[in-house]
């Protein structure tokens, strides 16, 4: 059986891989929506100021070189499995694409039900279309 960098055989290493890669990706998504909301908060400058300054940018730069390198890696890697299983990558990537939607979707819908001032139910559709009439009227009615 062959051994692997870690010296463990290749097959336990690769199990481990995954576990990490799913640990790693459910952190990352908690730092994400944690970070989302933090930016999104409606708190006043004052608030906001302090929360800005409460974070220490040397290790956001870390993180965010680290993240960048992994994801330069990883489209190397997923452009070589591409060329060996092209139907196996383009099915995860269609699956890829309906997630990041499902989550943008989800994202929108939270942040709609924060909204305490109205009276009666609205749909989510209703909901969405007025934050982007409220967000366009911001810009001058222009899209960005």
């Amino acid at each position: 059986m062959p051994i692997s960098q870690s010296g463990l055989p290749q097959q336990a290493g690769s199990r481990e891989m995954r576990k990490r890669l799913e640990k790693i990706k459910d952190e990352l998504m908690a730092l994400h929506r944690d970070m989302y909301w933090m930016a999104q908060d409606q708190s006043s400058p004052e608030q906001q100021q302090q929360k800005v300054s409460e974070l220490d940018f040397d290790q956001l730069m870390d993180l965010k070189l680290a993240v960048d390198n992994m994801r330069e890696l990883l489209w190397k890697y997923v452009d070589a499995a591409a060329e060996v299983e092209p139907e196996r990558v383009q099915q995860a990537m269609e699956s890829h694409r309906v997630r990041r939607v499902s989550q943008l979707l989800q994202l929108l819908r939270e942040r709609l039900g924060h909204y305490p001032d109205q009276q009666q139910p609205v749909s989510f559709i209703e909901k969405v279309s007025a934050v982007i009439k409220e967000k366009l009227a911001g810009h001058g009615g222009k899209a960005a």
